[in-house]
């Protein structure tokens, strides 16, 4: 795995490329790669590990008993997951998590987290502050999904995830499939290609590929506030 990917994400912020090196070291972790849709963990494995997202993105997810899925969260490059299980001290994972495109993660041990190396490395300090920067953001954007499923109208409920997502001049990347981004929005996937297909016909936005082109970002921003 490229260590830059590593050196570039915000839970090394601050440390420097030999330090993370070193890091590694001290934690004993390890790298993984996962292909898309491959679980990283199920319902009911035992939480033992902090992982980071050197590439790709992962989805934490959970299935009903009548079959339905609700995707909780999503993490790209750069974010940690897991991490709320372990510190917490769960015993069972009781979602599960898998990966929307061939991904690279760093699985750090979460108990290198709660105790000092013996080598007392100096950077362990940095990377705990980091760590709780992380985890306070997030915490953030789970607020921020619980604001989009709270919309009254699926429209502001499509508008609001579209302003959450990150922008790049005019358009959005999309990671989810229609199917897994009516999981998130809790509605069904005939329901959420109507209303794309009708929001696509009023001009605001275009979609190619998997990207939404969004002219005027104000004219969204209003529909998501009305």
């Amino acid at each position: 795995m490229n260590m830059r990917n590593l050196s570039n994400m915000v839970l090394f912020q601050g440390i420097s490329k030999q330090e993370v090196q070193e890091m590694l070291l001290c934690s004993q972790g390890t790298f993984q790669h996962f292909s898309r849709q491959e679980f990283i963990f199920y319902v009911n494995d035992t939480p033992r590990y902090v992982f980071c997202i050197a590439k790709g993105s992962v989805l934490l997810a959970e299935d009903k008993i009548d079959g339905k899925r609700t995707i909780l969260n999503v993490y790209h490059t750069g974010s940690i997951f897991g991490e709320i299980f372990c510190f917490q001290g769960s015993h069972r994972y009781p979602y599960y998590a898998a990966a929307l495109e061939d991904t690279d993660l760093y699985c750090i041990p979460w108990e290198f987290f709660y105790h000092r190396c013996s080598r007392l490395c100096s950077h362990h300090e940095i990377l705990e502050k980091n760590l709780l920067k992380i985890m306070a953001e997030q915490s953030l954007e789970m607020i921020n999904h619980f604001k989009i499923l709270s919309c009254r109208t699926l429209r502001q409920k499509i508008a609001k995830y579209l302003l959450s997502q990150p922008f790049e001049q005019e358009h959005i990347k999309q990671f989810l499939s229609r199917e897994e981004l009516a999981d998130y929005l809790c509605v069904t996937r005939p329901s959420l290609s109507r209303e794309l297909m009708a929001m696509k016909r009023d001009g605001l936005f275009y979609i190619k590929a998997k990207e939404f082109y969004i002219p005027d970002r104000s004219a969204l921003m209003q529909v998501a506030n009305d």
